[in-house]
């Protein structure tokens, strides 16, 4: 097996090396083709198209625009993913190659629930995050992998959850009455990935791109280094005597929607994101869920003249809109092929400018005509309510403290990986 793994990664490395040879010859002709290596593990070359892939994968999710800026302040906490991932796969390889094929087979499946069903349907989601099937086959079955590997050296550890989860229901068995905050958190930590001298500018960095309106969850996943990173930084209905009095009274001076300035802790600093409170046994309004529909009206016109008379136009039909049924109708009266979007969010994780044309709208009340890319578009509300307070199940808690423990270990395992390998970082 040893030398066939030999062999294999032989091949592989005559191949990698013809790839880049052919791909440098096509770049005379074309920059596009280019591609440089930007780092090794142990050996294993990560180029700038993984970069570029996993970099459109978390600006994707975080809500963040595609550009140069961007993609250079994240880049090096890709790299780190993408260094982690290629450390998971080979020791899993050296373990046995047929954990490999176990996972690509489990990758493969996720593939296709997640964004099939069908060859075509995955290749045209896939190009809405900008990256190949073969990029996306190998963050799963790495991610696959690891969990894999961690349960099975750690089982002890795991056995003892079902202990944790009792504690924690009998501590959720309070009375509503009594003040709540609802909370996500995102933790910063000097570490061997984070410079402590660089863990200040980090921080600013995110808050700057929070807000602009990145999604805090999804840094969270990516940057924190609190447990809570595995459920995206939500920590869910905290009891107000069970936070602490410093960090209490900065939450109390958020509103709902909001995060806290950076809170130092020992080397670390916290960022809270308030999601809803109960303070008297009253809710903030800001916690509403809106389920809001979009009609467009397209706009083929840079004549002002023009486009004022398309406004006014939807305005008088407008007069005869009194629900979202009829607000569907006009939008296919406009000559959409498709029927109108619709969403369900809170208030407080709608965009700031959708935000402040919905927010004191109530059912089957609809905005003004509003100018935007894709044309005249009209929001309407087909529904607002409040929604229960809900604590997580005793399958959702096992779940929630798995996870934990996974990051804890996880990382612990992660390190140790780096401390005996070779990692080159080129360019």
């Amino acid at each position: 097996m040893f030398y066939s793994m030999k062999l294999n990664n032989y091949i592989f490395n005559i191949f990698f090396a013809v790839l880049i040879i052919m791909l440098n010859v096509q770049s005379l002709w074309c920059d596009e083709y280019k591609v440089k290596i930007i780092a090794k593990v142990n050996g294993s070359p990560i180029t700038s198209f993984d970069i570029e892939e996993r970099l459109n994968i978390f600006l994707y999710e975080a809500q963040l625009e595609k550009n140069d800026a961007n993609k250079n302040k994240f880049f090096k906490e890709v790299l780190d993913s993408l260094i982690e991932e290629e450390l998971t796969i080979q020791e899993a390889v050296k373990i046995s190659s047929s954990i490999y094929n176990r996972a690509e087979l489990q990758a493969q499946k996720l593939i296709e629930s997640n964004f099939g069903p069908g060859d075509e349907n995955i290749e045209n989601n896939l190009k809405s995050y900008g990256v190949s099937i073969q990029h996306i086959k190998k963050f799963f079955t790495a991610d696959i992998l690891l969990a894999s590997i961690i349960k099975n050296r750690h089982e002890r550890e795991f056995d003892s959850v079902e202990e944790k989860v009792q504690k924690k229901i009998k501590s959720l068995n309070l009375s509503l009455k009594e003040n709540h905050y609802k909370l996500s958190e995102l933790k910063i930590s000097p570490n061997t990935k984070i410079d402590p001298n660089e863990t200040l500018k980090l921080v600013n960095e995110i808050i700057q791109e929070i807000n602009k309106g990145a999604n805090f969850n999804s840094l969270a996943k990516q940057f924190s280094s609190a447990k809570s990173k595995i459920n995206n930084g939500k920590l869910g209905w905290i009891k107000e005597t069970s936070i602490t009095k410093d960090i209490l009274k900065i939450i109390q001076e958020t509103q709902v929607g909001q995060i806290t300035q950076p809170i130092k802790i020992d080397e670390s600093y916290v960022i809270y994101r308030l999601e809803g409170k109960l303070i008297d046994g009253k809710r903030d309004k800001r916690e509403d869920v809106l389920e809001l529909i979009k009609l467009t009206h397209p706009v083929n016109s840079v004549d002002e003249t023009e486009i004022l008379k398309i406004k006014e136009k939807i305005i008088k039909d407008l007069e005869k809109v009194t629900n979202c049924d009829d607000l569907k109708s006009l939008h296919l009266s406009y000559g959409n092929e498709n029927n109108v979007e619709e969403a369900r969010k809170e208030i407080l994780n709608l965009s700031n400018n959708i935000r402040r044309e919905v927010m004191f709208l109530s059912d089957n009340q609809f905005t003004q005509p509003i100018l935007s890319n894709d044309g005249y578009v009209v929001l309407m509300v087909c529904k607002r309510y409040l929604p229960q307070i809900k604590f997580p199940s005793e399958e959702k808690l096992k779940q929630e403290i798995e996870n934990e423990l996974f990051v804890e270990l996880s990382e612990r395992y992660i390190s140790r990986l780096r401390r005996s390998s070779y990692i080159e970082i080129i360019n």
